[in-house]
């Protein structure tokens, strides 16, 4: 794929993962059974994380190279995964005993998308905010550090 190609695709690409965003906080929203008390939290959780999917859209339907665009798209989107994963987990695991599918793979899903929902709105989008490029070139070293940091804990969470 070139680049020129991939500029093209990307509001695209953004506008599908928003999509997919939005399909698994309702998702979540269904499984939610709300009887702990944590309506509040579990609303305001899943909206905040869906506002980094929509800000990363609007972003990128502007400007494909925009780096702020794609972090808080993948802010959002790993968000609602973790939000998602967890709420189908306690429903196969608590709420229901009975052959859900997937059950083993979805609560192993759970533990490492939190990760760059935690990481990159402290980390990176700081870096890159306001233009969606770096600062200063002394800065790469960090966000190069950030996000191979940020992999290893993916890869080693998704391993465990």
């Amino acid at each position: 794929m070139t680049r020129g190609t991939f500029l093209r695709a990307a509001p695209r690409v953004a506008g599908a993962l928003s999509v997919l965003s939005v399909c698994i906080w309702a998702v979540f929203l269904a499984l939610n059974d709300f009887s702990e008390g944590d309506v509040p939290s579990a609303i305001s959780n899943t909206v905040g994380y869906a506002a980094f999917s929509t800000v990363g859209l609007l972003i990128l339907s502007r400007d494909a190279r925009n780096r702020i665009g794609w972090i808080c798209t993948v802010i959002g989107l790993s968000a609602i995964l973790t939000f998602a994963a967890e709420e189908y987990a306690r429903f196969a695991y608590v709420t229901t005993d009975a052959g859900v599918p997937f059950r083993e793979a979805v609560a192993s899903l759970a533990l490492w998308p939190w990760g760059p929902s935690t990481v990159l709105p402290i980390t990176l989008l700081p870096l890159h905010f306001p233009s969606g490029r770096l600062l200063s070139g002394r800065w790469r070293a960090l966000a190069m550090l950030t996000t191979a940091t940020t992999a290893a804990f993916i890869v080693a969470a998704a391993l465990l």
